[in-house]
């Protein structure tokens, strides 16, 4: 099948989707009166179905064969559909940016605690903004694998992120830092679409800043944004009981 082809059928596949969504009840165009948890519900799928067929277009436009563009296109997907399958008991309740990190990484084999190293305060995602930051950490993940630290038996990883307190939207700073590597080229092949979403994307998305800096041992990424509220919030973990003094 060209790549033509292809992509009408996974077009084909999307409208079929709607429909079974309308035959089930979620018309996604029809939520005038609806329950506010149902119009709530319909807006993330629209907005994830939006999301979809960007990707699916950008994959086609991007990579050179049916084959990549197929692989590729599923990782994409599959970063969506781990975001989607975490927060489908309580969408409300946030998903873990540690668990989206860590997730990204593992679905390439690459386990925390062996090469990887994750750390920073308790982030909870809203759906929307978790989604983008799932894709964001797929690309970053599938370059390291391709291109970066993971191509090397002595690559790390280390993914830390920070908050300044205060307000009701605090900055929060996350690293994603490579090393390993001999001799990375100060200015190498740009990542495409993996470019576009970690600077277009989680800015228009997020509001977020996002800097690449390519050093001889590895890619540092830094990202940039305020945790408004309707990106997320951070859960105070209490602190030990350390008994009596």
């Amino acid at each position: 099948m060209s790549d033509e082809g292809r992509i009408a059928a996974l077009e084909a596949e999307n409208a079929a989707l709607r429909r079974r969504l309308v035959a089930a009840g979620l018309d996604l165009d029809a939520s005038a009166s609806a329950s506010p948890e149902v119009v709530a519900v319909l807006h993330r799928t629209r907005n994830t179905l939006a999301m979809v067929r960007a990707i699916i277009r950008r994959s086609a436009d991007a990579d050179r064969s049916a084959e990549d563009c197929m692989m590729r296109l599923d990782g994409r997907l599959g970063a969506i559909a781990r975001v989607q399958s975490a927060g489908i008991a309580d969408p409300s309740a946030g998903l873990d940016l540690h668990s989206i990190v860590a997730d990204a990484l593992m679905a390439l084999l690459a386990r925390e605690g062996e090469r990887v190293h994750i750390v920073g305060p308790k982030v909870l995602l809203a759906p929307r903004a978790a989604e983008v930051f799932a894709l964001a950490a797929h690309e970053l993940a599938s370059n390291a694998m391709e291109h970066g630290a993971l191509t090397v038996p002595d690559g790390r990883i280390a993914v830390t992120w920070t908050l300044d307190p205060g307000g009701d939207a605090p900055p929060l700073s996350l690293g994603w830092t490579e090393t390993g590597l001999h001799d990375l080229p100060a200015d190498p092949a740009p990542l495409g679409i993996g470019t576009e979403m970690l600077t277009r994307t989680l800015r228009y998305e997020l509001g977020a800043e996002t800097t690449l800096a390519y050093r001889p041992d590895g890619l540092r990424c830094t990202i940039r944004f305020a945790l408004a509220p309707r990106l997320g919030r951070v859960v105070e973990v209490p602190a030990e009981d350390g008994g009596d003094a």
